[in-house]
């Protein structure tokens, strides 16, 4: 693989629970009692792991060689947006904790991707919404 792919955040099935997706459905999915969490005033871009292993089998494929290829959707969530999606999805919501080990003194407020090189280069790519991956991990996590 001649190019350069940067993916940003991604997430699915599987993951372990150190990070932070993984973590919020399973204290969801668990119905755990307390859910402890730095910042929730974040944007972040979080994409399907489905999609990112298929960009990356098609820019092996069709990026020009040396090329440095953002792998995103410049498309972000409030980590807030994504807390109240899986409260309406699972009906549950833990009490929240603000735990000063878990915040960054430095913590960028906004960070998503600019995806237009990787639009043009792979723009029939797979499409998922937050909700679509959420409740892919939810219900692999019943499984």
């Amino acid at each position: 693989m001649q190019e350069a792919p940067r993916p940003f955040n991604y997430t699915g099935a599987g993951q372990g629970s150190q990070y932070l997706i993984p973590k919020l459905v399973e204290h969801f999915g668990k119905r755990r009692a307390t859910l402890k969490l730095g910042n929730v005033d974040i944007v972040r871009e979080f994409n399907d792991v489905r999609m990112v292993a298929e960009v990356y089998v098609r820019l092996m494929a069709d990026a020009p060689p040396g090329t440095i290829v953002n792998i995103c959707t410049g498309k972000g969530y409030r980590l807030e947006d994504i807390l109240a999606l899986l409260q309406r999805m699972t009906n549950y919501m833990p009490e929240l904790e603000r735990d000063p080990r878990l915040m960054r003194g430095s913590e960028i407020k906004e960070l998503v991707g600019n995806n237009r090189l990787l639009d043009s280069i792979v723009p029939d790519k797979p499409r998922f919404s937050i909700e679509d991956t959420l409740r892919f991990m939810l219900e692999a996590s019943r499984e």
